[in-house]
């Protein structure tokens, strides 16, 4: 649900498709099995700050967040990912824990993007394409790399947040879930 009052909810029309929502004491997440995911109402542009919290369970390829513009944040070919359309990031950090919640988040103008892990920069690319459609669980081509866990927030601005805002966010959503955020 989309607390921004946008009406940017994530949907889902095909009832086979949807996560199953989960309250863990008191900490609420849609438990995915690789085969689900929701879209959203908001078309991104180049121009877009994104913040995603999930814990992977897979061990390939998985897009938490997605556009349809061929746009992604999360594990990709075992490392964490973020792939503007026009180029992967590079990121030195392999997704071989799955048993951790993760705060993974992109900045991007039309002139490049950076992403994050838990506040730690993982790589930036110097030309960013519009996301498109938001997808969160995301898919590719509605069908594949759709991400295995459990996802628990995505956070979404039509602007490129600077350093001390995204940073506010970061630490906002490393207290809400108990993640460890070093900047």
């Amino acid at each position: 649900v989309d607390a921004s009052g946008q009406g940017n909810d994530a949907t889902q029309a095909t009832s086979a498709k949807r996560p199953v929502f989960k309250d863990t004491s008191g900490v609420k997440s849609l438990l995915l099995s690789g085969t689900e995911w929701m879209t959203t109402t908001w078309s991104a542009g180049s121009t877009c700050s994104i913040f995603v919290v999930y814990k992977n369970s897979g061990t390939s390829n998985g897009r938490w967040v997605s556009g349809t513009n061929n746009w992604l944040i999360g594990p990709y070919s075992l490392y964490y990912a973020y792939y503007s359309n026009t180029g992967f990031a590079a990121s030195p950090t392999a997704s071989n824990s799955n048993t951790t919640i993760r705060v993974h988040n992109v900045v991007q103008t039309s002139g490049g993007g950076q992403h994050w892990l838990n506040g730690t920069s993982q790589g930036t690319t110097a030309s960013a394409g519009a996301p498109g459609t938001i997808e969160a669980p995301g898919t590719y081509l509605s069908g594949s790399e759709i991400g295995s866990g459990n996802i628990y927030e995505v956070i979404g601005y039509d602007s490129a947040l600077g350093t001390g805002d995204r940073q506010a966010v970061e630490d906002y959503l490393g207290t809400k879930y108990g993640v460890t955020i070093t900047h």
